[in-house]
């Protein structure tokens, strides 16, 4: 497959990086309601407090379930997000002029840390980004500084962009 046919697909079921998690509840603070509920929940149970404990479990349940539904619901905002900036976004070409790992992946595929000069089609003048994304482990030698790659921009924020989807593990629909 060469780039200009992979031009017109988006990209399927990519991961949001690290800086698109975003949330209505502080992650500490249900980190701190799980561990305060939790042990209420044994401690009153053992303890025979029924009521005390059929509360507590209630609103662990709800937390859980509010944290599920707020995961899906980010994960198809992202998705979409993604896909209508590979579909209906700027062009491009950037040149990595560095590359780092943030340590964290999925299946053995790095999330990348990328210094990018961007130069788009429409002519826009060269900028600098940074980006994080995922990458298949076997793309590493690709993406190495002084290396150009295919992009797509957000054109109301020059500062999202997508790689080429050959390069992540996850290519198209």
């Amino acid at each position: 497959m060469n780039s200009d046919q992979n031009q017109e697909n988006p990209p399927s079921e990519d991961p949001p990086t690290p800086e698109e998690h975003r949330g209505g509840l502080p992650w500490w603070l249900g980190l701190a309601l799980f561990w305060v509920l939790l042990p209420t929940v044994i401690v009153s149970g053992i303890q025979g407090h029924v009521s005390l404990m059929l509360t507590a479990l209630i609103l662990l349940v709800i937390l859980i379930m509010g944290w599920i539904v707020g995961s899906i619901k980010e994960h198809g905002q992202n998705k979409k997000r993604r896909n209508a900036v590979w579909q209906k976004g700027i062009p491009g070409r950037a040149n990595i002029t560095k590359i780092g790992t943030t340590g964290g992946g999925i299946n053995n595929d790095p999330y990348v840390d990328m210094d990018l000069e961007v130069s788009l089609d429409d002519g826009s003048p060269t900028y600098e980004a940074h980006i994080t994304t995922l990458i298949s482990l076997l793309a590493i030698p690709r993406i190495q500084p002084g290396c150009e790659i295919a992009v797509r921009v957000d054109p109301d924020d020059r500062h999202y962009i997508l790689v080429d989807p050959e390069l992540t593990p996850y290519r198209y629909n």
